[in-house]
């Protein structure tokens, strides 16, 4: 059997990976989760609460307050979880597929020019 649930919390590491931008998920950040356990094997497939933009169909009504974690959650981080939800759920019965969100990039180093004659 097969068990569902959307999570919640502050990141307890800088190890986990945004499955939205690719990027690192910083030590003390919100994120957010569609995670399932199947057969003893767990699945936190996380998020930055900003890159959240879909959520499995059976979680297309799912009520904020049953979030796990929801509730141990600063105030100002749940409003955002409120609002990223709403809008994940209003997009969903609005028919609106998720766009994919650009990768993050590192800017790279500029090569030194060595066009200029030696003194």
């Amino acid at each position: 059997m097969t068990d569902f649930y959307v999570e919640a919390d502050l990141a307890k590491t800088g190890r986990s990976t945004c499955r939205g931008c690719k990027q690192t998920i910083e030590k003390g950040a919100l994120r957010i989760a569609d995670s399932y356990v199947e057969d003893h094997f767990q699945n936190h497939p996380w998020h930055h609460a900003e890159c959240l933009t879909k959520l499995s169909k059976r979680h297309a009504d799912l009520e904020v307050e049953k979030i796990r974690g929801y509730d141990e959650l600063p105030q100002d981080d749940r409003n955002k979880i409120r609002k990223v939800v709403e809008q994940v759920q209003q997009n969903m019965r609005d028919g609106v597929k998720p766009t994919k969100k650009a990768k993050k990039t590192v800017a790279k180093p500029v090569a030194k020019d060595d066009s200029s004659p030696s003194p």
